[in-house]
């Protein structure tokens, strides 16, 4: 949460991830920020290929310490940063179907043994490969 700032959104959101950029070691293509200037609040959200970048991402953004270590400019102050509870996955799988009779069963199987263990809002498209 930004205090006490008289700076236009776009210059928060830039020096924000800036910031983020810089303190995560990521490349700014990653990063989006958005400033709602009525609440203070910014809100980032952080995009990476593979987990477990994300995983030491998440865990930066936990230390006690990060807001005392943010580099924004003076004129922002920011007050707290909460942790996502929230984290969204996309993942895509291939199936090797040679000898499956039912192909929407088996994308079925893998779709509840994803539910079975995450809360999966799941979508689909079908590919059929030949070679």
């Amino acid at each position: 949460m930004i205090v006490s700032t008289e700076l236009p959104s776009d210059t928060v959101e830039t020096s924000i991830e800036e910031a983020l950029v810089k303190e995560l070691n990521i490349h700014p293509s990653a990063v989006e920020v958005f400033y709602d200037v009525s609440s203070g609040t910014v809100t980032f959200t952080i995009t990476s290929d593979d987990a477990e970048s994300l995983i030491s991402i998440a865990e930066t953004l936990e230390a006690d310490d990060l807001v005392s270590i943010l580099d924004v400019p003076e004129d922002i102050a920011i007050e707290s940063i909460t942790s996502p509870s929230d984290v969204l996955v996309n993942i895509d799988v291939s199936i090797d179907a040679s000898g499956v009779d039912n192909i929407d069963a088996r994308i079925s199987d893998v779709s509840n043994a994803l539910d079975d263990q995450y809360t999966v809002e799941s979508e689909g498209n079908i590919f059929l490969i030949w070679s």
